[in-house]
């Protein structure tokens, strides 16, 4: 198959699936409106930012003219978009082909008190985006039943987690229990992760005399801001940000760790969480959704109340003093991946849901999407 892949570059995401569908033999391009570069890929990056401010949606929409040009001159047997408010609402205004959209989160969920749209305007998007898809995929039923709720059809849904590479994110060796609990945070410094929470629990376990020491991935807007407050709360020996890092180093990273945090007051189901869990980490992670469905409180991880330090810092205190019984807890939740979120299954889902889409068309070249 020759597939447009609409997704953005600054997600790791895209370049493994790129490279992945590429291993099999399919003709691949990548069309982004955001400018990194993905490895032995081929990439159009639509650029062009105006010279005059203008709404955020505005801009989106006058790049619409390249993104036609980019696939009218791959013309591609199948498109698959990611993030509904962005890329697949491109791909729906200009595409008339076979179509694949992907939700992850944001572009359909309130997120830091944001929606992805205004209100009014939410709801017959995503009814023009899935509607004009052949198929519709998100990674979480939290995702699922937000799009049900704006009037797509459940049948026409199919959910599963991106999911992680359990080779490169493999067990750490058994940790030594002595020593500062070790724990970790990969949220990206943007207000929906919540990291202003883990920086003022930090300060309190600090207070307490807690031998904890954090460390944080990630870039991010806020990052400044966040290694400014730890410098203030005086917590550079137990608070460390590093910024940016190669996705490809990030399984060292959490080897090192013993401990999974986020803070996140919105999410998908996270890579990050799996991630973590498939390379042995306790989960110690925000109340919401979709988090319970993978962390049940005092089983398999700590849930926490979202944005609330006190609430953080106990749940490090609790897990400080269950070090020992991490073993058992950790082989399991990796068992749990394997089964639910390895990559390498959900790779080939996500294919055989482009060839479906490409065949359906074929087998009914008249044939509009379901709506």
């Amino acid at each position: 198959m020759r597939i447009a892949l609409v997704s953005y570059t600054n997600a790791a995401w895209t370049t493994h699936f790129a490279q992945h569908c590429s291993g099999l033999g399919h003709d691949v391009r990548v069309v982004s409106f955001s400018p990194e570069a993905v490895p032995h890929a081929d990439v159009v990056h639509l650029d062009g930012t105006p010279k005059w401010r203008m709404p955020k949606l505005l801009w989106f929409l006058s790049r619409l003219p390249q993104f036609r040009k980019a696939l009218r001159d791959f013309r591609p047997d199948v498109v698959m978009a990611t993030y509904l408010s962005s890329n697949g609402l491109a791909a729906a205004l200009t595409w008339p082909g076979p179509m694949v959209v992907s939700a992850w989160g944001g572009d359909v969920l309130r997120q830091a008190g944001y929606l992805p749209a205004p209100e009014w305007l939410l709801r017959p998007m995503m009814r023009l985006v899935c509607g004009r898809a052949d198929e519709v995929h998100v990674v979480s039923d939290e995702l699922a039943d937000a799009l049900a709720g704006y009037g797509v059809a459940r049948r026409r849904i199919t959910c599963f987690p991106l999911g992680v590479s359990m080779e490169r994110f493999s067990m750490r060796p058994v940790p030594d229990p002595s020593g500062p609990l070790r724990v970790i945070c990969t949220r990206r410094q943007e207000e929906v992760y919540g990291n202003r929470v883990l920086i003022e629990a930090m300060a309190r376990l600090r207070d307490e005399g807690i031998g904890v020491h954090c460390t944080v991935v990630g870039g991010g807007p806020l990052l400044e801001s966040f290694v400014a407050r730890t410098r203030e709360l005086d917590l550079e020996t137990h608070l460390k940000f590093v910024g940016e890092i190669r996705h490809g180093d990030l399984p060292d990273y959490l080897r090192a760790a013993e401990v999974y945090i986020s803070a996140s007051s919105s999410d998908g189901t996270s890579s990050s969480l799996l991630e973590a869990m498939a390379c042995g980490l306790f989960p110690i992670v925000s109340d919401i959704t979709a988090n319970r469905l993978w962390v049940e409180h005092g089983q398999n991880g700590l849930l926490f109340a979202v944005g609330d330090a006190a609430s953080l810092a106990e749940a490090i205190r609790a897990a400080a003093t269950r070090r020992a019984s991490f073993p058992g807890v950790i082989e399991s939740n990796r068992k749990r991946v394997e089964r639910e979120g390895n990559q390498a299954v959900n790779d080939a889902r996500l294919v055989a849901m482009l060839e479906g889409a490409v065949r359906a068309r074929r087998e009914s070249p008249a044939r509009l999407p379901a709506r």
